[in-house]
């Protein structure tokens, strides 16, 4: 009797607790679409959600170059004019940028060149401090996750990246309102049934369609944006220099696919489970 009544304890508290958390979602997916059909201007310090005024987000992988050495070079008086009266020359593991050897030669060698090296250093350590004797460090470009705001002009692409950002929030409140059906008729009647495996098979379903949601939308939103490339101008080197790059990534996460899935052939057991229980129960 004590543990039916813990079970009825710990049951109603999750039916309350996941009725309120679903009254939140609600409340705060109301306002958020509200602000992105109606907000017509911008607010200053408040963006309650991505929209279409502040962008909507958009995940990437981004891959940092790195460089050897910079070379700014300028020459100290007019006298004995050459090609080259100012600039930077940029080394990274060896290759120059816009610039040959012997050119770069000519400017160090040069002493009416005013020069100033900036040098990237590379060493390994070691957890004491030990600085590792290697003869080259190559670093390899750094790959971070980043997010794009993206603030389109196509209707369609406002649209397309209107659903992804929404998704995840129409998917927890679905969530949310199958478990509290669930603990609502655990509640009342807390006995193995069918309405347990058919919510947690609505679940699982939901945790996939999300998945799917996002890669569609992902393919879709990489018809407009093949990458994302970010250029930093430097002081006389001619042209500009790529110091980063993006690429736009669908955001499909393997680990929930495999949670909805194990979801789903979870409810196929209980559901299994329940049927052999009422043959039992009729055969009794």
């Amino acid at each position: 009797m004590e543990k039916q009544q813990r079970k009825d304890r710990l049951v109603s508290r999750l039916y309350y607790i996941s009725a309120v958390m679903l009254g939140i979602a609600i409340l705060y997916f109301a306002m958020i679409v509200g602000f992105d059909i109606f907000q017509k201007k911008k607010l200053d310090n408040f963006t309650p959600y991505p929209n279409h005024l502040t962008g909507y987000n958009m995940s990437a992988n981004m891959r940092v170059t790195t460089f050897d050495t910079v070379i700014n070079f300028n020459r100290k008086n007019l006298s004995g004019r050459s090609s080259f009266e100012s600039g930077s020359i940029i080394i990274q593991d060896g290759a120059c940028t816009g610039f040959s050897r012997s050119e770069i030669n000519s400017v160090l060698n040069d002493t009416t060149y005013a020069k100033i090296l900036t040098l990237q250093t590379k060493k390994v350590t070691t957890s004491d401090n030990f600085n590792a004797n290697v003869g080259k460090v190559t670093l390899s470009p750094a790959r971070v996750e980043a997010y794009l705001s993206i603030k389109p002009d196509s209707i369609w692409l406002t649209i397309v990246l209107a659903v992804r950002n929404y998704s995840f929030m129409l998917c927890i409140i679905f969530i949310l309102f199958q478990l509290t059906l669930l603990f609502r008729k655990l509640k009342n009647d807390f006995s193995f049934n069918s309405n347990l495996s058919r919510a947690i098979w609505k679940i699982g379903n939901c945790l996939l369609i999300y998945q799917l949601l996002l890669f569609a939308t992902g393919a879709l939103v990489m018809q407009f944006i093949e990458a994302v490339t970010y250029y930093q101008e430097t002081a006389g080197t001619p042209g500009s220099l790529q110091v980063m790059h993006l690429d736009i990534s669908y955001d499909v996460n393997l680990a929930v696919v495999f949670i909805g899935l194990s979801l789903v052939v979870l409810s196929k057991l209980l559901n299994y489970g329940y049927e052999l229980q009422q043959e039992n129960e009729l055969t009794i």
